[in-house]
């Protein structure tokens, strides 16, 4: 699964889980000890407060009960919209 988060937005990913008994839901960066500052779990969604080009990355949801543990990866990938002038396309009349 793939995400594509706009450079400097507030944006969430949601992982949800179903279990006979609620889950702990966790967010991991495979790449990071913890998450950024920047970066929330919160109780299954992660929330992006000012999207930066060093988020992109793999991030692991883990889904665990007493019983089981299920995990799911998502690649996010940072996109822009801006185009700093020295890269903008010039176009002739």
């Amino acid at each position: 699964m793939n995400a594509k988060l706009e450079l400097g937005s507030t944006s969430k990913i949601h992982c949800k889980a179903d279990a006979r008994t609620p889950p702990l839901v966790r967010w991991k960066k495979t790449d990071a000890y913890e998450l950024p500052a920047h970066i929330a779990d919160i109780e299954g969604t992660l929330l992006f407060n000012g999207v930066k080009y060093s988020d992109a990355g793999e991030y692991t949801c883990s889904a665990q009960t007493d019983e089981e543990r299920i995990n799911t990866t998502i690649k996010v990938e940072v996109v822009s919209t801006y185009w700093p002038p020295e890269y903008r396309p010039r176009f002739s009349p």
